[in-house]
């Protein structure tokens, strides 16, 4: 892996400079073949497609957006109380008790999670059906992995095989672009770039700018002195052999070359500043056209029916044993901010519209990352403040507030990673999440289909991924959430593919518990006829790998989809009666 102040010095190195890996070789080799056509920052079309893989590290609940787990109306369904992705209704006289489903929109023939049938904010005040998306979509559910917890699960979403070769290192070896590969992210994920002779340029999270530090080594103030010591045009020189007898004045064209890309990195600088502002209003109005049932928290004092712990009464309504009395609880998601994405969003479009790398993954800033953070509170009370009291007689469980409690003010973040997290808070937290991520997506999309190759676009040319470590097992009592590596859902978005397609099977589950918990209809992958066994991370490997044009990483597990047509080439996506 390379940062940027390693790539500033090979710039300088001879070394680097004649070293088939080298940015800077790259550099070079680039602004005297391209520069003569004048479609230095075009598209062109490649050995290998592009490729994004969009990851959300800490493995958000995906029932909101891609966990599709009842597809067509006679697939068996198994319903499990806190398996639910919309809050239907809540009674007016006592706020505890909430009625949760798992809401789904039919299109193309496919019950999907609702969110795919809402209207989506636009640029310029337009908007759009989300569904629109599924003309070019594949999902893939059932996958089962070998491992539980975030760092090898995430690992394996870029590079199936431990310590193996990478998805992103394999476009990079064969990429003819200036970057080879971009990450950013600070995570096991963005880590694990595995390549063959190329590197990666790792984005810290932090930079106000991505744009601008990727450039930087190019923004060259005076050019004439990179030729003082006779190391950079000899490199000029070394690639020119290559090229045509009419290069007859080498200096002068290397010169002009490297004023003219420096002309456009100033444009690319701005271009890039304005991509930012544009995802960043586009997740504002996301989030403020969502809707959902209002929901409002329950008071003190309380009674409830029955003999109950405060978990199980205030646990759907709290996170990390915080409980936030009489609260509009939609009103306190939106006050939250997103702190990343839209940054992130832009310079997947700045990259891949002006030819400058092909393959790029973005991730949270930290090991597992936030959903929602920030959310302002004037009041929030700890577990321990509150006391709880049966009375046998009555039948009714009592909560008041313990003598000299205070109330807390809170700036609360909500993790993807939902160990913590009450029921109500996920799913508002994970649908204001992916209406934001959607309608990015979507924007990204689009701009990829405005883009032309010859009689292609750039999203025919381009695999979008969406991916994390597995989806999530909800608790028996509405608080929190556990791993659930059996369950690894995957959307992929690209111009090549026609959709909406699904594949894998899942077990539709029980109404009994079993010894892993697992009951209802989860996500649980389920043996598929063809393969023998449930989808495994490598058939999805290898599936991204036909779309990209590129050699299978784990060879001996086959992708589920032809390589010329695209189609699935296994079974129609089933529910099967069990759990393992």
């Amino acid at each position: 892996m390379i940062t940027r102040r390693k790539w500033i010095g090979m710039m300088a190195g001879a070394g680097a400079l004649t070293a088939l890996s080298s940015p800077g070789r790259r550099f070079l080799e680039k602004i005297v073949h391209d520069n003569v056509r004048n479609d230095l920052f075009r598209p062109q079309l490649h050995e290998t497609r592009n490729y994004v893989q969009i990851n959300f590290y800490g493995a958000p609940s995906r029932l909101s957006f891609d966990s599709i787990l009842k597809p067509f109306d006679d697939s068996l369904f198994v319903s499990h109380p806190f398996v639910a992705n919309r809050i239907s209704s809540q009674d007016r006289y006592d706020f505890t008790k909430v009625k949760l489903e798992y809401g789904t929109e039919k299109i193309n023939g496919l019950n999907l999670p609702y969110l795919w049938g809402e209207t989506i904010p636009g640029v310029n005040g337009n908007t759009h059906r989300l569904s629109e998306l599924l003309e070019n979509s594949l999902f893939i559910r059932g996958c089962r992995l070998d491992f539980e917890g975030h760092p090898l699960n995430g690992i394996q979403q870029i590079s199936p095989v431990q310590g193996g070769l990478s998805l992103n290192g394999l476009i990079g070896d064969q990429s003819k672009s200036f970057i080879s590969s971009v990450s950013v992210g600070s995570n096991p994920v963005a880590r694990a770039f595995r390549s063959e002779k190329s590197l990666l340029l790792e984005v810290p999270p932090g930079e106000s700018n991505y744009a601008e530090y990727i450039l930087k080594p190019f923004l060259l103030e005076d050019v004439d002195s990179l030729f003082s010591d006779g190391r950079l045009p000899a490199a000029f020189d070394e690639i020119a052999k290559t090229y045509p007898s009419e290069f007859k004045d080498i200096v002068e064209l290397r010169k002009q070359s490297l004023k003219y890309f420096q002309k456009n990195i100033d444009k690319f600088t701005h271009e890039f500043a304005q991509l930012q502002a544009k995802y960043t209003e586009l997740i504002h109005l996301a989030i403020e056209t969502n809707t959902t049932y209002n929901i409002q928290s329950p008071a003190f004092p309380l009674q409830v029916s029955g003999k109950k712990s405060i978990k199980d009464i205030l646990g759907p309504f709290s996170i990390e044993e915080k409980f936030f009395p009489d609260l509009d609880m939609q009103a306190f998601i939106k006050s939250g901010e997103f702190n990343y994405w839209a940054q992130e969003f832009a310079l997947c479009e700045f990259l891949l519209v002006n030819n400058i790398c092909q393959s790029v993954l973005i991730c949270p800033p930290r090991e597992t990352g936030d959903l929602i953070t920030s959310c302002v509170s004037g009041k929030a009370y700890h577990f321990q403040h509150i006391e709880e009291m049966f009375d046998a007689k009555a039948n009714v469980t009592s909560l008041k507030l313990k003598a000299g409690s205070e109330l807390e003010k809170l700036n609360q973040t909500f993790p993807m990673d939902a160990h913590d997290t009450g029921i109500v808070f996920d799913i508002l937290t994970t649908k204001q999440f992916f209406r934001a991520i959607s309608t990015c997506l979507y924007e990204l999309i689009s701009q990829l289909k405005k883009t032309k190759i010859g009689d292609k676009t750039l999203f025919d040319e381009t695999i979008i991924h969406l991916a994390s470590e597995f989806d999530r097992n909800p608790s028996t009592d509405g608080y929190g959430s556990s791993h659930l590596h059996n369950s690894n859902p995957t959307s992929i978005f690209s111009g090549c593919l026609k959709g909406p397609s699904l594949i894998g099977n899942i077990y539709a589950g029980t109404l009994k518990k079993n010894d892993d918990e697992y009951y209802g209809t989860i996500g649980v992958g389920a043996p598929v006829k063809e393969l023998g066994t449930p989808i495994k991370i490598g058939n999805i490997s290898s599936t991204l790998s036909t779309l990209l044009r590129v050699k299978p990483i784990v060879k001996r597990d086959p992708p589920l989809i032809d390589e010329k047509t695209y189609r699935s080439v296994v079974e129609r996506a089933q529910n099967i009666e069990g759990v393992s």
